[in-house]
Parts: structure tokens; sequence; C-alpha cells
């Protein structure tokens, strides 16, 4: 996904919305200067997140999902930026529609069927509901999933219907 704004000069931060153990290969070794990644541990060397090695296994999600919501709130402060876009409407969803001084522009992408499957749990409607609020744009794969955002809630601009992995690349043959 990433990999579409490797010619942008466009500055990028990627935030992980859960806890991870590595960041791939591809994001450290990443020589654009417009793309950073963001985790604590990494500007240190390391390549581990500190919530997945202290407060998921010492403390637990509950706490590792606050940490990651006050970090992510310090980044916003710090970096300021223009659009924030959620990929995943239960991770990274659930995480930005707390954030109240979040910029103009905010996109929502579910991953699948976020809201199919996850719209039909009691547990999970109130979260839904409140990122599909949070946002001014929502992105989907397929029709269906634009007509439950709406009867979630969602009142923004529906974005076009592409594969939430990055789109197709189309090469041109000689044919």
């Amino acid at each position: 996904w990433v990999n579409q704004f490797e010619d942008s000069d466009n500055d990028l931060v990627v935030f992980p919305s859960t806890h991870y153990r590595r960041i791939h290969k591809k994001l450290r070794t990443n020589n654009n200067p417009n793309i950073r990644v963001v985790g604590i541990l990494k500007s240190i060397g390391l390549s581990g997140y500190i919530d997945s090695i202290v407060t998921c296994r010492v403390f637990g999600n509950s706490f590792a999902w606050r940490f990651r919501n006050i970090y992510l709130r310090i980044l916003i402060f710090m970096y300021k930026p223009e659009t924030i876009h959620a990929i995943e409407i239960q991770h990274a969803g659930y995480l930005v529609s707390n954030i109240s001084a979040a910029p103009a522009r905010r996109i929502l992408t579910n991953w699948g069927s976020d809201i199919y499957y996850f719209g039909g749990m009691q547990s999970h409607q109130t979260s839904i509901r409140k990122a599909l609020t949070w946002a001014t744009h929502y992105s989907a794969e397929c029709s269906r999933d634009y007509q439950l955002a709406r009867d979630f809630g969602f009142s923004g601009t529906e974005l076009p219907k592409i594969p939430n992995a990055g789109g197709l690349i189309q090469k041109e043959s000689n044919m």
C-alpha cells in the first residue's frame, strides 16, 4: 500500500493501529525521506514496537490501546496532518474515532467485510457508528459496503470503489 507513494512528494507517516512485533523490511529500509514509519523503538534501531514488548505482554490489550491512542494524539499535534487515513475499521477506525483534534479530511477505508461482518455483532455496532461519523470520506471495495456505511450513519463523501490494497496498476502492452 505504501508503495503507491514512492514517487510522491507528499509526506506520509505510517502509524500502527495494533501492536506488532516487527516493522516490515521494506519500511525499515525505505529511502524516501517523505515516508516515515513511526515507532518508538525504531528510532534507536530496534524493529519492535514498545506496546507489543511491554504493554500487551505485561499490562494487556486495553492498556496498549490507550497507549497507542495517547501516542497518536501526540503525533497529530506534532505533525499537524492535512489528512488522516484509517485503514480497517475495527482497529484504525476505532482508534482514530476518539481523536477530536483530527484534521478536516478524515478518510476511513474498510478492509474486507468490516461493516458487513462486524456490523451484525452488537458489541461492535456503537464503535462502527462512531468511526463512520468521524470520517469525512469513505472507501470500500464493493457497493454493498457504501450502503451499509450510510445505514450506520456515514454522511460524507464516498470515494471510488477500488481494492483496498492500493488498486490495480495497469501496464501498457505492446499489442
